[in-house]
C-alpha cells in the first residue's frame, strides 16, 4: 500500500513538472458537461477517421478540413491560452476559448459546405472567402502557439510578412511581393497551404497510428507484447535487443 502511494505521489510530481516546463503537457481537465462534450468530440473525431481510413470516400481537401475542424475544437477547449490562467484554474474553460473552438469549426466547415462555389471562383475570392481564410490563418497560428510554444508561429509570421513586403527587401531577398488577398487565398483555398500534404498525412495516417497506440496503451496490449517478448528472449544472450525486435514485430503485425 505504501509503495503504491509513493508511486502515485511520484507520478503527480512528474506531472506538475511537465505542466510547468512543457506546454504540450499543460492541458485542462474539465468536469461535468464540458468533459462530456469534449469526450463526444473526441469520439466523433475517432469515428470519422475510422470511416475515412477504412471505407469512406471523401475528397482530400474536405477530409483535411474536417480533420482540422476537430483539431481546432479540441485544441481550444483543452489547451489554455497562457500558463497564468491554467495555474489559476485547471478545470474551467473560459468563454473566449469556447468561442474560438466554434469559430475554428466554422472556418473549416465553410470550406466543406461551399467547396464547389469556392472552386469555381478560384483566383477571384469574395469577401467572405477572405474573411474565413484570414481567420483560419490566425487560428492555426494561435493553436500552434498553445501546443508547441511561440517559436514556430513567430517563424511562420516572419515568412508571411516576407511574402507581403518582398518589394522593399534588400538585395537578392527582394521579390515583387504578393497582395494580402492572394496570400490568404493561396493558404486557405487549395492544397498548397494550410490544407497541404502535412495535414493530409496527419488526417490519413498519423491520427490513426496515435489512436491505435492509445488503444493499445489503455487496454494493456502494449505491455502484454513486451511481457511476451521478455518471456521468449529475456533470459537469452543479447536478450534486450531480441526483446526489442520481437516486441516491435508484435506491434508491427497490427
Amino acid at each position: 500500500m505504501a509503495e503504491e502511494l509513493k508511486k502515485e505521489n511520484n507520478e503527480i510530481d512528474v506531472q506538475k513538472l511537465m505542466e510547468q516546463y512543457d506546454s504540450e503537457s499543460r492541458i485542462r481537465r474539465p468536469l461535468g458537461i464540458m468533459a462530456i462534450i469534449i469526450s463526444i468530440i473526441a469520439i466523433s473525431m475517432s469515428a470519422f477517421h475510422f470511416y475515412t481510413g477504412g471505407f469512406g470516400l471523401l475528397l482530400g481537401l474536405k477530409q483535411r478540413a474536417i480533420h482540422l475542424a476537430f483539431t481546432f475544437c479540441l485544441t481550444f477547449l483543452i489547451y489554455p491560452g497562457n500558463k497564468k490562467s491554467f495555474d489559476k484554474n485547471k478545470e474551467k474553460i473560459p468563454l473566449y476559448d469556447v468561442f474560438l473552438s466554434i469559430l475554428g469549426t466554422m472556418v473549416c466547415l465553410y470550406l466543406v459546405v461551399f467547396f464547389k462555389a469556392i472552386s469555381i471562383r478560384v483566383g477571384f475570392p469574395n469577401t467572405m472567402d477572405l474573411i474565413m481564410g484570414g481567420l483560419a490563418i490566425i487560428l492555426v497560428l494561435e493553436a500552434t502557439r498553445r501546443i508547441v510554444g511561440s517559436a514556430l508561429p513567430i517563424v511562420v509570421t516572419v515568412f508571411l510578412l516576407y511574402s507581403y513586403f518582398g518589394q522593399i527587401m534588400p538585395g537578392f531577398f527582394a521579390h515583387r511581393g504578393y497582395s494580402l488577398e492572394r496570400i490568404i487565398e493561396h493558404l486557405y483555398s487549395g492544397t498548397e497551404g494550410i490544407f497541404g500534404i502535412p495535414l493530409g498525412v496527419s488526417a490519413s495516417f498519423v491520427f490513426l497510428f496515435i489512436l491505435f497506440g492509445a488503444v493499445l496503451n489503455k487496454t494493456g496490449m502494449g505491455k502484454f507484447f513486451i511481457d511476451v517478448a521478455m518471456a521468449i528472449a529475456g533470459h537469452t544472450i543479447g536478450g534486450p535487443a531480441k526483446v526489442a525486435v520481437i516486441a516491435s514485430g508484435f506491434m508491427g503485425s497490427i
